[in-house]
């Protein structure tokens, strides 16, 4: 689990523990014997504003690591907010789909979820962006040093195109595993 995660986990954790404290209070201090109904509505109401607080602060961890995951892919290189820029000399030496999409999950196999956001270079430009809506792995190996086996690797292909100042978005496709992927980018011209 990564520290992002952790750190969803806590807040709302704390939120959950804060609303069990103040309920409890309300119970302790004899507030729901009221004739008036206004009281057990306050209480429903509360309840209410919790769960909801709970559930948006969960599905904005979800949709922020949603955006850790994604890597965008241009002709000379790759950024990722988490991993930074690489060059694709680098990473797909003989330009090849499948070295790019095996850096990838080895990539995100090793995320931390951190605030951290890798600085990128002034002159990169998309040309793609890779989405990962879902991403599950386990190790191989008894230790963590033994090889990562993906379990579950879903996203989506994008295209960004640059007439004039203003970037277009074009969808290319989702894949729902590594060779659905692979076979995208090479499909769309990522890799020649």
């Amino acid at each position: 689990m990564g520290k992002g995660v952790r750190v969803g986990i806590i807040v709302e954790a704390i939120v959950l523990v804060a609303a069990i404290a103040l309920s409890i209070a309300y119970f302790r201090m004899g507030l729901f014997r009221s004739d008036k109904g206004f009281d057990i509505w306050l209480l429903i109401v509360w309840v209410l504003v919790a769960a909801v607080l709970l559930f948006i602060l969960w599905s904005r961890s979800l949709t922020r690591e949603e955006m850790v995951r994604r890597f965008y892919l241009s002709d000379e290189g790759v950024y990722n907010h988490e991993i930074g820029y690489a060059p694709l000399s680098r990473i797909a030496a003989d330009n090849d789909a499948y070295q790019f999409v095996s850096f990838a999950a080895d990539s995100l196999t090793t995320m931390s979820y951190g605030f951290e956001v890798a600085d990128v270079p002034d002159d990169f430009r998309p040309k793609f962006i890779i989405s990962t809506n879902s991403f599950q792995f386990h190790n191989s190996g008894d230790d963590e040093d033994g090889g990562a086996v993906i379990d579950q690797w879903k996203g989506s292909l994008t295209r960004v195109g640059v007439p004039g100042d203003e970037a277009s978005y074009t969808d290319l496709g989702s894949y729902e595993n590594v060779r659905e992927l692979a076979r995208l980018l090479e499909d769309n011209g990522a890799f020649l």
